[in-house]
């Protein structure tokens, strides 16, 4: 396991925020921040506390885009949000592991569990949609599993998230845009530069999906130049997922609002 770079002096002092959270041990580390495991000191519920150092204002987007989407079953709770000692700080509800991490450990995704997974994740992006959000950046490390509902998962990492609607209508298409997500499972479009949308995060999460079923039996041509695309290739025998299955897939699981945009995948 990869050791965990050291944490400034500043981070750890103070230990606790908010005047109730306390601090006991980092979880991860990124370029955006880092989060830590803490516990209320009251009521002794453990939390997830997420630091972002500097004038970055990646933390105020998520913070702004997590208060809208409250109340969504699969969203994490977000219990508190403030500046302290030079650093944004976000305290929000404690999950388990993301799919990353099931991805290495068991190799690939049943056809089964992969299926309810992506029933479930449909269900959450309807709701996040309809809120007028778009996640942008689906990769498996930004799906978690509950910490007490191992089965509910969770969408997190809104921080290149953004709304599609301003004053009640849609944004316009444009192109020439900036890439924006994970290469990997960024959609056709992202990767052309264009203004990304709803079937985006849809064609992302197919991808994501189809990624961990398939498991070490994944090709992928891997293109990064600029006008390419990421698409899946299987090449081996074992599960093919064939057009015509994506297709019926897509049928049963999606809700009926969705199936436009994902036929024009």
């Amino acid at each position: 396991m990869k050791k965990l770079p050291k944490l400034p002096s500043s981070y750890l002092e103070p230990k606790i925020f908010d005047n109730k959270y306390i601090v006991k041990e980092q979880l991860s580390s990124g370029s955006f921040g880092v989060v830590y495991l803490a516990i209320h000191k009251v009521t002794r519920e453990e939390v997830a506390v997420k630091l972002e150092k500097g004038q970055q204002e990646t933390l105020d987007r998520e913070v702004y885009l997590l208060t809208k989407l409250q109340g969504i079953l699969g969203v994490t709770k977000l219990f508190w949000f403030g500046r302290e000692q030079c650093y944004n700080v976000m305290v929000i509800e404690l999950l388990g592991k993301d799919l990353g991490y099931y991805g290495k450990t068991y190799k690939q995704l049943s056809l089964k569990s992969g299926l309810q997974l992506l029933e479930q994740l449909i269900t959450i992006f309807n709701c996040v949609h309809q809120r007028g959000i778009v996640h942008r950046d689906l990769k498996p490390e930004n799906i978690m599993m509950g910490k007490t509902n191992t089965s509910q998962a969770f969408l997190v990492d809104f921080g290149v998230s953004k709304q599609i609607f301003d004053k009640g209508k849609h944004i316009p298409f444009k192109d020439k845009k900036s890439f924006i997500g994970t290469a990997r499972y960024a959609s056709v479009a992202a990767h052309k530069g264009f203004e990304i949308g709803r079937k985006d995060d849809l064609e992302s999460l197919m991808y994501v999906i189809i990624y961990l079923i398939l498991g070490q039996r994944n090709q992928l041509i891997e293109e990064n130049c600029l006008g390419k695309t990421y698409r899946i290739l299987v090449t081996r025998t074992g599960l093919l997922l064939s057009e015509k299955l994506r297709l019926l897939l897509l049928y049963k699981l999606c809700a009926k609002n969705y199936l436009p945009h994902l036929l024009n995948i």
